[in-house]
């Protein structure tokens, strides 16, 4: 069998999704990753490199599409966004797919084959959710790209139009990426990228180049409240979180997460736990409840500060 070479054009039927969002085919005994393959698909694809043991493949044309293959709502997308990865598959098959590329990790780790992988949890409404935004800008002011990139590194024009908008993030984000737009057309700052997080309290945090941040922060003004740092309330607890902190990124589904995990744990109070990686303290002030005592571990400073001011106000 000859072995697969780079730009060559080949047919092949997905078999299932890998770690990374990639879908897996095989030809010829060799594993072939393609971008934005769906399980049950069958591809006409284009060889663009190698890695490990793997072809790399792009999509050329579907020939018999999955039964779980759909024609995504975001037009970005179809141009290779890459702020998200699976909007071109139904919401169920993603849910099931998250589970399988979990369940064949644990499974390479002899100490964690007995572990159970329970069904993956969804939202009623997967969409308008993210709290954090990162938005990266390129070009002059009268071309102005702003928005994501995709596997190439090119960023794709997500807010620099009329309604442009991501369609997983909060309705917030967008006005502000929109408002962002109309800051940097107007005065083209040599800005390569924001870090935008949003709270439900309508709180607004900039992540931005010091040297313009007084400036922009002044016309994003009127959206929302800006503040060092927002909030968000999970289970009648409060937390503050620093931009450059991690918190989850959904916050609709921080709430089952939590009461997933303390679900899990005995009922009866035990003596001590340990919170690794505890960031703001999320987890580690939910477990005070049930251990009498919690150590939380963060190498994140500004993390660390947030996890000690949300315990001093528990």
């Amino acid at each position: 069998m000859s072995p697969l070479l780079k730009d060559q054009e080949i047919i092949v039927d997905v078999e299932e999704l890998v770690y990374g969002g990639e879908g897996r085919a095989c030809y010829n005994e060799q594993d072939v990753l393609i971008r934005r393959g769906v399980p049950g698909d069958r591809l006409r694809v284009r060889i663009t490199g190698f890695k490990d043991t793997a072809a790399r493949a792009d999509i050329i044309e579907v020939i018999t599409p999955s039964d779980v293959r759909q024609v995504p709502i975001c037009p970005v997308f179809l141009d290779g966004c890459g702020g998200c990865q699976w909007l071109h598959m139904d919401y169920e098959a993603q849910l099931y797919w998250k589970g399988r590329m979990i369940a064949r990790i644990i499974q390479d780790y002899d100490t964690l084959s007995h572990v159970q992988v329970h069904q993956v949890m969804g939202m009623d409404d997967p969409f308008y959710y993210r709290n954090k935004m990162v938005v990266r800008m390129r070009g002059p002011k009268e071309a102005l790209r702003i928005g994501f990139q995709d596997n190439k590194k090119w960023v794709l024009n997500v807010y620099n139009k009329e309604s442009g908008q991501c369609y997983i993030q909060h309705p917030m984000n967008n006005q502000l990426g929109r408002a962002l737009a109309v800051s940097l057309t107007q005065q083209r700052r040599p800005l390569k990228s924001a870090t935008i997080r949003v709270s439900d309290e309508e709180e607004v945090s900039l992540d931005l180049e010091k040297k313009w941040r007084t400036d922009i922060a002044s016309d994003l003004e009127g959206i929302g409240r800006q503040t060092p740092y927002v909030h968000y309330t999970i289970h009648d607890r409060r937390f503050r979180v620093t931009s450059p902190s991690f918190f989850q990124a959904n916050t609709r589904q921080t709430g089952v997460l939590v009461e997933t995990v303390l679900n899990l744990l005995p009922k009866q109070p035990a003596k001590t736990a340990i919170d690794v990686y505890c960031g703001v303290g999320l987890f580690t002030l939910f477990l005070t409840d049930r251990f009498e005592s919690v150590y939380g571990i963060e190498e994140s400073k500004t993390a660390l500060e947030d996890a000690r001011h949300n315990a001093e106000t528990l």
